[in-house]
């Protein structure tokens, strides 16, 4: 079996979107986001839908990395068998120019008024298949756990790379291909003389400590206990 780790593409999309609804099927956020109550395509249909939008755009992204790990099948052929998302600072200058765009927008105290201010509903062009109410609700969750530790405060995160997602396939755990789609964030904030971090659940956090990251933080989203992970430049 020969494995590779690669950056996505747009023709990945359909078997990232299996694997990732495959992988998060039973989770509590997923059920929760995705209440069977207001579904609307049959089967997967709605959650296929949603990664393949978000995917899309976030393949646009300077900051958002979708990662593949694929199993050469012999040429042409490959399968992918493992994905992750990892997210990474804004560039030097474009975080410059937000910053200076927020400024002359409002001031500090105004910014934070406006971001206290819980959201008056559904945004516009949201899904109706989208169990909002409580993904807010599992959104705060975490938040309210970030904001219980000192060690990783707003700032600090902004400029680290961070581990969003990450799914193997079934058929193919305990491989060594989570470990090694870990690897790939690290090695790219290595380069950067960046460190890493990311919320796990119980099950995930073994492979982190085993990969030199630090707790720094626990609580819970729809009550599945998480993990805030920290790994510092090494």
């Amino acid at each position: 079996m020969t494995i590779s780790i690669r950056k996505a593409v747009a023709a990945d999309i359909p078997a990232m979107g299996a694997l990732d609804v495959a992988g998060y099927r039973n989770s509590p956020f997923r059920c929760a986001m995705f209440p069977p109550e207001r579904r609307v395509k049959p089967g997967d249909g709605d959650g296929l839908e949603w990664f393949a939008r978000g995917a899309t755009r976030a393949l646009e992204s300077a900051t958002t990395h979708y990662i593949v790990a694929v199993e050469d099948l012999g040429s042409p052929s490959e399968v992918i068998v493992g994905m992750a998302v990892w997210g990474s600072p804004q560039p030097e200058a474009a975080a410059a120019e937000a910053k200076q765009e927020n400024k002359s927008a409002s001031s500090d105290e105004e910014k934070k008024k406006e971001d206290d201010k819980p959201p008056s509903g559904p945004p516009p062009g949201l899904p109706s298949y989208i169990g909002y109410e409580p993904v807010m609700a599992a959104n705060k969750e975490i938040m309210t756990m970030l904001d219980a530790q000192d060690r990783l405060d707003k700032k600090t995160r902004n400029n680290l790379w961070n581990l969003d997602a990450i799914v193997v396939d079934e058929n193919h755990r305990r491989k060594g291909i989570g470990k090694a789609l870990v690897q790939w964030g690290i090695d790219q904030a290595d380069k950067q003389g960046r460190g890493t971090w990311l919320i796990a659940t119980s099950d995930g956090k073994k492979l982190y400590d085993s990969m030199g990251y630090s707790l720094v933080g626990s609580g819970s989203r729809c009550g599945e206990a998480q993990h805030i992970m920290f790994r510092d430049l090494q």
